[in-house]
């Protein structure tokens, strides 16, 4: 059995695959959007939600820095990153994003170009790698032209083909769910309370 990840809000607490309610565990993709399974189907999860990340041309932040490419490319970038601005001046205080509680991030597909996540504590925006080819930025070299094409092709043959290829034909999650609507007075008015019932 295979499933498409979703969002987790309002969903029932109990494992998607089997409804199972002990040692639930949560395997994201962003915040609040994933897949709940217990111990025993966990495996099943995380082969669903890369098979999803595949299909959609996104890499866990955390799966992409351990391919050896993207490695060297960092290592030539530093710590923080120069971009240029419409002036044309160049900033040198962008790094890369990192994961918090309420944001998780991605190295995906933007316009057709493998791209990452920077930041400059003000705002955050996806950055392509060939980005850094350009010549004002003053990291470009045959080095770097190679890396890069070699993260291009590492990316698009896909980190996570081996769990998509694995994957059964995917479906949607049946939570089981009900929204009932209950009409409350206070003597004045109608309310409308939606109240969730994960009764089946």
């Amino acid at each position: 059995m295979a499933l498409i990840p979703r969002r987790l809000v309002m969903t029932r607490a109990g494992c998607f695959y089997c409804d199972a309610d002990d040692d639930i565990r949560i395997c994201l993709i962003n915040h609040l959007f994933g897949l709940k399974a217990c111990y025993k189907h966990f495996n099943n999860a995380e082969r669903d939600c890369n098979a999803y990340m595949h299909e959609n041309n996104m890499v866990k932040i955390e799966d992409g820095l351990m391919n050896e490419n993207v490695k060297k490319f960092f290592e030539i970038l530093g710590e923080n990153f120069r971009v240029l601005r419409s002036n044309g001046q160049i900033n040198e205080n962008w790094k890369l994003c990192k994961n918090t509680y309420t944001e998780r991030y991605h190295i995906q597909k933007v316009e057709g170009m493998w791209a990452f996540p920077i930041t400059d504590d003000y705002y955050s925006k996806m950055m392509p790698f060939r980005y850094y080819l350009k010549k004002e930025l003053g990291y470009v070299s045959e080095k770097l032209e190679e890396i890069i094409k070699n993260i291009e092709e590492d990316f698009d043959k896909g980190l996570y083909i081996d769990y998509y290829k694995s994957q059964p034909k995917p479906e949607e999650v049946d939570d089981h769910s009900k929204i009932k609507q209950i009409f409350m007075s206070n003597g004045e008015e109608i309310n409308i309370i939606k109240v969730f019932d994960s009764t089946k």
